[in-house]
């Protein structure tokens, strides 16, 4: 039985900031091995906080939720990817910028590629490149992923045809059958941002049961992975439980979302729209925020672990801020000059503030 999409999703809005506050946390703990030398729970060492995982499958399900309506209409290509690149790269370009400033006056935060014309050429386009703004490898694969749903929205079925073809191969690459060149194309993460498309999928054509129940066998395996990357006990490739783990959290949270309106605080939906701006300028603020505290008394009072968690809380702060000073004003602007007033608005029931979805 198809379901009606909701006007809001509140907690998927919320859970997209958790996402993003858990690379957040894995960020600040690796920037915490440059000025303090002190690495909490070895978390610098993981390959990944689960927020990524998170953030990919959230990426995935917003779109398909939002622009479903468009496929097989390919005269809205264009204009979905207009508001995609409007959303995404003013403030991509603004914080690289930035970046490739701080390197210039303080090199020892880079490791000398950032100067080269086509890691610049790379890291601003978004292509698959070791980018000068290290946080943002994830959005190379969802440009890649806008450009493929684009596709879908002219030709349906040839791409859905080509899409089950290049998913098959690399599951079969995951498996081992096939060799797997470990390339950009053929990556999990692109199975990662899929899998929240199957998702959005599923909650709005069929009723799915025991939401709840997913939700706790989710966020329990998050923390048994995490129990088990600080005490290793057996070697686990964590992309393919966190994703798992992901995916039950985000269709139990989905499946709750469509059931009732929830009005959650406004700090806590706040920081879901500022969610983007705090992915987006986090590197930069806390290097920023870790210079501040280690040269001033406060480490010293605070200790190694408590300054960490000190940059944290001023690295959200300061995402919220550029939410509230650059982000927003930037994007309602460029919206207004160059998407069309004739273009029919998709309400983002994600995201409510926002112009551009």
């Amino acid at each position: 039985m198809a379901v009606k999409p909701r006007g809001r999703l509140s907690l998927v809005h919320v859970f997209r900031a958790v996402a993003v506050l858990f690379i957040l946390m894995g960020h600040a703990n690796k920037v915490s091995v440059l000025y303090l030398d002190y690495d909490w729970f070895n978390l610098a060492r993981w390959d990944r906080t689960g927020g990524i995982d998170f953030f990919f499958i959230v990426s995935g399900f917003m779109i398909y939720y939002l622009y479903h309506s468009y496929l097989g209409k390919p005269q809205k290509a264009g204009t979905f990817l207009l508001k995609r690149a409007v959303k995404i790269y003013p403030m991509h370009w603004l914080f690289t910028m930035a970046v490739m400033a701080m390197i210039l006056v303080f090199p020892q935060i880079g490791d000398g590629h950032e100067t080269r014309a086509d890691v610049i050429a790379g890291s601003l386009l978004l292509l698959p490149t070791d980018p000068i703004l290290a946080t943002t490898w994830s959005l190379s694969y969802v440009v890649f992923f806008y450009a493929a749903f684009a596709l879908l929205i002219v030709s349906p079925r040839l791409t859905a045809l080509l899409g089950a073809v290049w998913i098959g191969c690399t599951l079969l690459m995951e498996t081992g059958l096939l060799a797997n060149p470990q390339s950009f194309l053929f990556n999990f993460s692109h199975l990662e941002i899929l899998a929240g498309c199957l998702i959005a999928y599923l909650v709005l054509h069929y009723r799915l049961p025991y939401p709840r129940t997913m939700i706790v066998l989710g966020v329990t395996g998050f923390a048994a992975v995490w129990v088990n990357n600080v005490n290793h006990y057996v070697t686990l490739h964590t992309p393919y439980f966190f994703c798992a783990f992901a995916v039950l959290i985000m269709t139990g949270i989905t499946v709750l979302d469509l059931q009732k309106e929830r009005k959650l605080p406004k700090p806590v939906t706040y920081l879901g729209n500022a969610s983007y701006s705090i992915f987006i300028s986090q590197l930069p603020v806390l290097h920023v925020c870790f210079l501040l505290l280690t040269k001033s008394p406060l480490s010293g009072w605070l200790g190694s672990a408590l300054t960490i968690w000190a940059a944290i809380l001023m690295a959200a702060a300061g995402g919220c801020a550029v939410h509230a000073l650059i982000e927003k004003p930037v994007t309602a602007w460029l919206t207004k000059k160059l998407v069309s007033r004739k273009t029919s608005p998709v309400h983002n029931p994600i995201q409510p503030e926002a112009k551009v979805v």
